[in-house]
């Protein structure tokens, strides 16, 4: 045999393996190109493979076997080699299904749909009326023998077969050979997104678990993929269709194909071509088999991002088994033996109207007209007549097919000739031709409702009009009223049909309202019927159907027929019951919350309602006027639009409110930099961490011979101070009504409301007693208020006692053994912790009573104010050098020795991780589950103190030295950046925590020797209210308390997204934490990992997003994952 070789024009063809895609997320589902990997290390695949295929052109060659015994143009030779039948046509050998698209291969009602040429009885189901279907000339320019299929007028038609009890199923795939053979045709402008060839999918799948076989071409590279199966694995084809030309396709699937050895599975050929291999090991993986599947042609059915097929489809074929090498010339139409034709075109030797290929595939003679010599020639005889090319009498009843015709019978049925009445209206074949000039095959040729026979015989009325006198009633009409058919002086009185003006409205309502539809037409004594789901309604006759009280039954498809002697028209309509509020899916992310000064904010939540719903924004409670669409857009923000944002969902229910959307603002060129603001310097000294109201106002105290209360906005621009006769020890605290709590020096707790431009003094409490007076105590971070959320203020004295006071008034007194310097937490549960300098840690409950039997001792003074986390467990350190972690029962979980003093108050990372800092030197990150180490921050010199960290949404963690150094370090311990705050003197230091605003500014206190000073950093984000407890105060107006009933422990895990692919690159997003360091390995076996070569270190921008592009690696299946540095 003679063997070409055609080297593949596509040299890799590329899907994505999504079998070995792992989604943590649990999410909606993805787009094709968009996979997302939720968790580091976390993979996903590409394949890559090369093939060539070898064209067998044996038998046509001299010197080999040339015995055709099926005249296929195949050696017998050959068909046995390639496991043919001999004695059968190629074209007919093995046939399962053939879908010709002649306009004469469809059946007629009610058994409507595209005939199956196989004879196997695989009939298609055509998805559209006869009347709407377009014939087209096929690729050899034969009028009608091809439909067109969807197009812009018309997305619906397509063609499907479904397998079931009382239709032949497909043979089983896996391991068996099938072939898939078509024409196609379509124009530049028709490629409109995906659109779907043809596809073999299984009813019982869902979209998201598509089980099956699809083949499409894609709207964006205008050329072929096809997708198998389970996740929707797709291969590619590079190669651009060639518009305004027919196309041959072959898919040739599983089996043994010969030279294919290394890659059987599904080879796809366009037009003679290999253009790509889908491998049976993907195959067999993913269980692809068309038994028991159905086949659509035209549009998909399992796909909802796909679109049907806007073109021509011609001569459809499978077959059940695979092509050889030595046919693809027949189904290429060649119409030299050595060559392929690309574009197939009319070769017809004797003229007659059938290619020749179309002559040696029928049996008749290419080189004579008129191959049976009965005066018709082949081409008539099987595109218009349908009779038989080989035989001169078809139907065998001693008349030719031309004198048939000639006399008007049928030449195809024995029962109809000129000597009989076919048609069975009274009248011979013979007469109706030649008296009559009437159809001898159609009993009434006026369609008028009466025999040719009747009319003539009976009636006198003319056969060949259906209205013989002219008056607008046909014959029929005027017999069954009784008048005269040949009189048009006596007809019918008139009867105008229904005809419908104003149609019923669907109907969204709520349970127990009233439901009311109303239709309105015309028509001559109309009367009506309603239907609920097709069953009639009992009473339900008039225009109007009113549905009191509408429960659940109510619900579903109403009809109205509107009927009179025209006859009966119909309309539906639908009553849906809206049983509650729009339910909003999911909210922006923290990622998609922040923005950079000058860009554009964009808030996209996604919601879930039934019926007509109506949104409106709110900033900070405020209505946005005018801004009514779910989405959320404002150009060229500025610091003014961070806010807390929400949504109002409104359907007929009821309206949802979102949860709060807290939109940041933040310059990214001012990142670890002092802002120019208005703060002054006041007397006294800073030792708290600043409160921020819910405006944005700035409030702290200072401590001295006199102590003060400030209000200052966000720029530094002081609004008012209170003076108090001593000092003012630790934080204010802030209420929801927007008062301010703090201690004095002379034993007093004082609530001062903002009344913008003052504050007013509202009450005080004062302690009794020796101990009462502080004056002259240590002060650095001790002694703040707590509020609970009934308003009672918290806070530990030295007289020994923990004071819970309201309005005024105490509410309860709880005794502790030892001084109290520090400040209580509040935990959800609303239990109290407290420690004292003996080393006690208290719990008490909301009505002041103990919670556990006997406080737990550390056996050293407790400073520290106790963080804690969403499960209630209790993270504290004392001068004991040992930090502690405490279930709410008071068991000890675990313990991390210092061993030096502990100061510093801890805060709480929503992903597991405890910070602190201790007089070791060191900045400690520990678990909350364990207490190991995460890792350790160097500070300084031993007695190098640092203050209470704020943590920042974007993983930043801030916090100030006693030497006025701030810092700035990333959530896995790496210095982002530092600063001296800014003071005149020489004495600078600072025993404050920092305060976090949305637009990333910092605010933090220093000394200046009897003097203090606010400065302002600007950092990257927010505080990190995910987290319970994010800073010194837990929020920021310094309550005290939990500040999130949960958390999420992945909440800082990167994600490895795929954004885009194409020919030799790959678009992916990273998204973690902020300004962090990122490096991409590969894996073809998930054991070995290398490094990307480009980009070699991926950092994030403010946000904790990059996105980057890797160039595509030719190495069989690739896995991918993100690692930090």
């Amino acid at each position: 045999m003679a063997l070409l070789l055609f080297p593949k024009e596509l040299k890799s063809a590329e899907y994505l393996n999504s079998a070995h895609v792992i989604d943590n997320t649990g999410g909606i589902s993805q787009s094709s190109s968009f996979i997302n990997t939720s968790a580091i290390g976390q993979p996903f695949g590409l394949d890559i493979n090369n093939s060539n295929i070898f064209i067998n052109y044996g038998g046509f060659l001299p010197g080999l076997n040339n015995v055709d015994s099926d005249k296929d143009n195949l050696s017998d030779a050959d068909e046995v080699d390639s496991n043919t039948n001999p004695n059968i046509h190629a074209l007919k050998d093995r046939l399962l299904l053939h879908y010709t698209f002649d306009s004469d291969s469809y059946g007629v009602s009610p058994f409507w749909g595209v005939e199956d040429a196989s004879g196997n009885n695989r009939r298609g189901s055509i998805r559209d009326l006869p009347e709407k279907l377009e014939f087209m000339p096929n690729r050899f320019g034969i009028n009608k023998s091809t439909i067109k299929l969807s197009d812009a007028k018309n997305l619906g038609r397509e063609i499907i077969y479904s397998s079931d009890t009382s239709t032949p199923s497909f043979p089983e795939t896996i391991n068996k050979n099938q072939t898939v053979s078509f024409w196609f045709y379509l124009s530049d402008n028709q490629i409109i997104e995906n659109q779907v060839l043809f596809e073999f999918w299984d009813l019982e799948t869902s979209v998201d678990n598509f089980n099956g076989f699809e083949f499409l071409v894609n709207g964006n590279t205008k050329s072929f993929h096809w997708a198998t199966s389970g996740e929707k694995k797709y291969q590619f084809s590079n190669n651009p269709i060639k518009f305004n030309k027919w196309h041959h396709v072959m898919l040739i699937l599983g089996g043994e194909w010969k030279d294919l050895d290394s890659q059987k599975g599904i080879a796809f050929l366009l037009d003679g071509k290999l253009e790509g291999v889908f491998p049976k090991t993907e195959l067999e993986l993913l269980n692809v088999n068309f038994s028991n599947k159905n086949l659509r042609i035209g549009s998909s059915g399992s796909d909802s991002d796909s679109k049907p097929f806007h073109g021509l489809i011609d001569d459809f074929r499978i077959y059940d088994r695979s092509i050889g090498q030595t046919e693809i010339n027949l189904f290429t139409n060649a119409d030299n033996p050595t060559t392929l034709i690309i574009n197939p075109h009319t070769i017809d030797t004797d003229g007659d109207g059938l290619t020749d290929i179309a002559e040696l595939e029928s049996g008749t003679d290419p080189a004579l007209a008129d191959t049976d010599g009965d005066g018709l020639s082949d081409g008539d005889e099987v595109n218009q007549h349908k009779t038989n090319p080989l035989v001169a009498d078809s139907d065998g009843d001693n008349y030719s097919d031309s004198v048939e015709l000639t006399a008007g019978t049928d030449p195809t049925n024995a029962a109809s000739n000129p000597s009989v009445d076919s048609d069975g209206d009274g009248l011979t074949d013979l007469t109706e031709v030649n008296d009559h000039k009437t159809n001898p095959a159609l009993a009434d040729t006026d369609g008028d409702g009466l025999s040719d026979g009747d009319e003539i015989n009976q009636h006198k009325t003319n056969p060949l009009v259906a209205d013989s006198d002219g008056d607008n009633f046909s014959d029929s009409e005027e017999l069954a009223a009784g008048t005269d058919p040949n009189d048009n002086k006596n007809y019918p009185i008139k009867i105008e049909p229904p005809v419908i003006t104003v149609s019923p409205k669907s109907i969204y309502i709520k349970t127990n309202d009233d439901a009311s539809f109303e239709i309105q037409a015309t028509g001559t004594s109309v009367s009506y019927q309603w239907f609920l789901d097709k069953k009639s309604i009992a009473g339900a006759e008039s225009n109007t159907l009113i549905v009191p009280n509408v429960s659940k039954e109510n619900e579903g498809n109403y009809t109205v027929e509107i009927s009179n002697e025209a006859g009966t028209v119909s309309q539906d309509a639908t009553l849906t019951l809206v049983e509650g509020p729009p339910v909003f899916i999911s909210l922006p992310n923290r990622f998609d919350t922040v923005f950079e000064k000058g860009e554009t904010m964009i808030l996209a939540p996604k919601v879930k309602s039934v019926g007509p719903t109506t949104f409106q924004w709110f900033k900070e409670g405020n209505k946005l006027e005018g801004e009514t669409k779910l989405i959320l857009k404002v150009n060229d923000v500025d610091y003014d639009d961070a806010d807390n944002y929400t949504l109002d969902a409104t359907n007929l229910f009821g309206t949802e409110t979102s949860e709060t959307m807290r939109v940041s603002i933040v310059n990214q060129a001012n990142i670890g930099q002092h802002i120019d603001d208005e703060f002054p310097k006041v007397q006294g000294v800073i030792d708290s961490s600043p409160a921020v109201g819910k405006d944005g106002s700035i409030y702290y105290s200072t401590s001295g011979d006199k102590g003060y209360l400030y209000r200052h906005k966000s720029n530094g621009e002081r609004k008012w101070s209170v003076s108090f006769n001593s000092g003012l020890r630790g934080s204010p605290a802030i209420d929801e009504n927007e008062v301010i709590y703090v201690l004095e020096d002379a034993g007093a707790l004082h609530a001062v409301k903002n009344e913008e431009s003052r504050g007013k003094k509202l009450w005080r409490y004062k302690l009794t007693g020796g101990d009462a007076d502080a004056e002259g105590e240590f002060r650095e971070f001790g002694n703040s208020p707590a509020i609970a959320e009934d308003g009672t203020v918290i806070f530990g004295w030295f007289d020994r006692n923990v004071y819970a006071v309201k309005e005024g008034k105490l509410v309860w007194k709880f005794p502790t053994e030892g001084r109290i310097v520090a400040s209580p937490s509040i935990a959800l549960d609303g239990t109290i912790y407290i420690g004292d300098d003996e080393g006690n840690l208290y719990a008490i409950r909301p009505d002041g009573t103990a919670v556990w039997p006997k406080p737990f001792d550390t056996k050293a003074q407790i400073m520290t104010r106790p963080a804690i986390d969403s499960e209630g467990n209790i993270y504290f350190g004392s001068f004991s050098g040992e930090f502690y972690a405490l279930a709410p029962n008071g068991d000890l979980r675990w313990s991390f020795d210092t061993d030096q003093d502990i100061w510093t108050s801890a805060v709480i990372r929503a992903d597991g991780t405890v910070y602190f800092g201790a007089d070791d030197g060191y900045f400690y990150a520990l678990s909350t589950e364990t207490g190991k180490v995460k890792w350790t921050y160097r500070i300084k010199e031993n007695w190098q103190r640092s203050s209470t960290a704020a943590l920042g949404l974007d993983g930043s963690i801030y916090f100030t030295l006693w030497d006025n150094s701030f810092y700035s370090i990333n959530r896995i311990g790496k210095k982002l950046w530092s600063i001296k705050l800014k003071g005149d003197g020489d004495d600078v230091a600072t025993f404050s925590s920092p305060s976090l605003l949305d637009d990333g500014r910092i605010y933090v206190g220093i000394q200046d020797g009897q003097n203090s000073l606010i400065n302002t950093i600007q950092g990257g984000s927010p505080i990190d209210s995910r987290s319970p407890w994010p800073s010194f105060g837990g929020d920021l107006q310094n309550t005290g308390r939990v500040i999130t009933a949960t958390s999420n422990k992945d909440s800082f895990r990167p994600e490895l997204r795929l954004i885009n692919k194409d020919t030799d690159s790959i678009t992916m997003e990273v998204t973690g934490d902020a300004f962090e360091i990122y490096k991409l390995q590969y894996s073809n076996d998930l054991r070995s990992w290398k490094f990307v070569s480009e980009p070699k270190n991926i950092q994030t921008n403010f946000r904790g997003k990059d996105n980057f592009k890797i160039s595509i690696i030719n190495n069989g299946t690739v896995f991918f994952k993100i690692i930090s540095e």
